[in-house]
């Protein structure tokens, strides 16, 4: 039995597009590694999968979804509803290596639980599960200001994209092995539960670039512009 512990670790760098998270989770049932790819395996393991005791590599960013931009004049503070523009979507997919659509799949299900395992105890995110895309159309948010200034209403959301690998028993993986261990690769992609929010415009805007931005609101607020 591998000496990895059963607890989960994480490691963190930074990475373009995002926070690459290397996280291990693991079991009794699992905590060995995987069969290599191209040994053989057995009739009786045929359609057997293992997966990457590793854990799923991610990427984390915030993206906006929807914003608004809006200025209160003196004298004109109170409540208002205003409709936000859609901005942006993020659909969610889960593809293996071939690109076959497999989100309905028991393989999708063991992928969201990961991501959502991992995320939840690094960044207490929550992966939406239900629904396929972030498009909210003609969103409308009420808010009560009671200063002048250069607002903007914001709604947005962390995206998760990544691929974890299992390694599972077939034929014929390669002309050498009549039954064999093919290492297989799923590509996943999903948003955490939205946040909503209003930023104010009190100066420049952040000249970084989106890519080293973590947080939807200070994306939201570079979006805003300068004063």
């Amino acid at each position: 039995m591998s000496s990895v512990t059963k607890a989960a670790r994480a490691t963190i760098a930074a990475l373009a597009g995002g926070v690459l998270l290397s996280t291990v989770l693991t079991s009794a049932a699992s905590a060995d590694p995987p069969p290599i790819d191209g040994s053989s395996c057995t009739a009786s393991q045929l359609g057997q999968k293992v997966w990457s005791y590793y854990g799923p590599w991610m990427s984390v960013k915030p993206v906006i979804t929807d914003q608004v931009a809006i200025n209160i004049a003196p004298g004109t503070t109170g409540t208002r509803t205003d409709t936000l523009t859609e901005v942006e979507t993020v659909t969610r997919s889960v593809t293996n290596s071939v690109g076959v659509e497999v989100s309905a799949s028991a393989e999708a299900g063991v992928v969201i639980a990961k991501v959502s395992t991992s995320i939840k105890a690094t960044y207490n995110y929550t992966v939406v599960t239900s629904g396929s895309t972030t498009t909210s159309r003609s969103t409308a948010v009420t808010w009560n200001f009671n200063q002048p200034g250069y607002y903007g209403l914001y709604r947005g959301v962390q995206q998760v994209s990544g691929y974890d690998q299992y390694t599972e028993c077939v034929r014929y993986p390669y002309p050498s092995v009549p039954i064999g261990w093919k290492v297989r690769t799923l590509n996943f992609n999903f948003f955490t539960s939205p946040e909503e929010g209003t930023i104010l415009c009190t100066g420049p805007a952040t000249t970084l670039p989106d890519l080293f931005i973590t947080k939807i609101r200070d994306l939201a607020r570079k979006r805003l512009g300068d004063c």
